[in-house]
């Protein structure tokens, strides 16, 4: 939550922030007021007919020494018309995925987490590994997933380009091809043709 850089985008185009329970009053202490708050499966409804569902993920909050868990961490699932995206954000493994296909229909694009995962004795309960992604692929039923959160910062223990040689044997033990679940570099751009 880049406070700074969320403000010059509310300056700058006045967009509407959906985030989960206990994150508004960070938003607001900075001046922006078009917030709305979900808890998980809450849904809010965009000018342009999307609809934004706030779906579980196992993660834990905390935005300052003295609020950890204090907040809902939660990731996204869009619908617009027949087209369905979600993004997890970051999230360790659980049976969150298949709640989110039983509730809401596997998505034709699912936007996964595939770095930041070791060591696995702490990152486990936070953040998924690339096997692990690819077992909620399958479990969500997407149509194709992007691997991210991986190549921009050292968060763990892992190199900072571990995770897409780490994604090529899972998605061989699980027969699912890279066209299926591409790792999305820096930069690069993939077009899903019939999605939002």
């Amino acid at each position: 939550m880049d406070l700074p850089t969320l403000s010059r985008l509310w300056r700058r185009d006045k967009p509407r922030f959906i985030v989960p329970l206990g994150n508004a009053r960070h938003l607001s202490s900075v001046g922006i007021d078009d917030v709305v708050e979900l808890d998980w499966w809450g849904s809010c409804q965009l000018a342009d007919e999307t609809l934004v569902t706030m779906v579980p993920a196992q993660h834990w909050s905390g935005r300052g020494l003295f609020d950890r868990r204090r907040a809902l961490w939660g990731g996204f699932f869009l619908r617009r018309g027949g087209a369905t995206a979600y993004f997890a954000g970051d999230t360790g493994f659980g049976g969150h995925f298949s709640q989110i296909r039983q509730r809401l229909g596997s998505p034709q694009v699912a936007l996964l987490p595939i770095g930041a995962y070791e060591p696995r004795s702490f990152m486990r309960d936070q953040h998924i590994d690339p096997d692990e992604a690819v077992r909620a692929h399958l479990e969500l039923g997407a149509s194709i997933s992007l691997g991210m959160h991986f190549g921009t910062f050292s968060l763990a223990d892992d190199g900072i380009d571990d995770a897409p040689v780490a994604l090529a044997p899972a998605r061989y033990v699980r027969q699912i091809s890279e066209a299926a679940f591409p790792a999305l570099h820096n930069g690069m751009t993939v077009r899903v043709t019939g999605t939002l």
